[in-house]
């Protein structure tokens, strides 16, 4: 392997992981320690890491994503509370759709309670969880796998879900913002979240309180197409009020 090629690898490591240490590095790619710092230096210089002690992070602006590994990692039991509360709006024998997020993921969770469900995902960790269940329809939605999103998006999903009519959709967004409604930073992933956003009847969206007041590059749909969004108790009150002062339903759960 090359400098070019360990670079490279390197840097792939690091958009996954988001941070990385020099010693794992010399362990994984057997070389010296000068050499992972000379290759860390030069990802540095290129603009796409910082150097801390020890190691490296990923550089981040406000309209990156954050990889799946990461997600998983944050707000763990308050995404638990939104998907108890969002579970509680669901009943025996209906048909739903979970899109893609870790907080999506945790609806899925839940929803494993109920009975007779018919269950449609373009999740591959929710279409993993929900294929062991006996008392779940599962269906698999296609399309082109997205690493960030992990699950499948594009022309062939938007097919796919527009031959169909959900009672309720579970949504999750990496913006929410009251002129520009949902956004998201890639169009193939905004362009799939539209169209369950118009084969819904109900449409959840579930959002941690740190996807309020972002914008990214695609829009999703206006807050008026939203039955209600469901977040967590971090929700700041004044947030919360200028939301619902506009009609827009928030819940916060605890």
């Amino acid at each position: 392997m090359n400098q070019k090629e360990r670079q490279e690898s390197i840097l792939n490591k690091i958009k996954i992981q988001e941070s990385v240490t020099t010693n794992e590095l010399v362990e994984e790619f057997k070389v010296s320690i000068m050499t992972i710092r000379r290759d860390l230096h030069l990802l540095e210089e290129s603009g796409y890491i910082i150097l801390n002690h020890g190691g490296a992070v990923l550089k981040k602006d406000g309209h990156l994503e954050h990889s799946m590994m990461y997600k998983q990692s944050q707000f763990v039991n308050e995404k638990k509370s939104i998907a108890k509360y969002c579970a509680s709006l669901v009943n025996d024998d209906e048909t739903i759709f979970i899109e893609t997020g870790t907080t999506a993921q945790a609806v899925a969770n839940e929803l494993t309670k109920k009975k007779n469900l018919k269950v449609h995902t373009n999740s591959l960790s929710v279409i993993n969880t929900l294929s062991r269940f006996s008392n779940i329809e599962l269906f698999v939605v296609p399309g082109k796998y997205r690493e960030l999103s992990d699950g499948f998006v594009g022309p062939l999903t938007n097919q796919y879900i527009q031959q169909f009519y959900f009672d309720y959709a579970f949504i999750g967004t990496e913006g929410i913002d009251l002129k520009y409604g949902l956004t998201a930073p890639d169009l193939d992933d905004a362009l799939t979240k539209k169209s369950v956003v118009e084969q819904s009847k109900s449409v959840i969206i579930v959002a941690d309180h740190t996807k309020f007041n972002n914008v990214f590059t695609h829009q999703v749909c206006k807050l008026n197409q939203v039955t209600c969004v469901v977040t967590d108790e971090h929700l700041d009150g004044v947030i919360l009020d200028e939301y619902q002062g506009l009609g827009v339903e928030v819940v916060k759960t605890y």
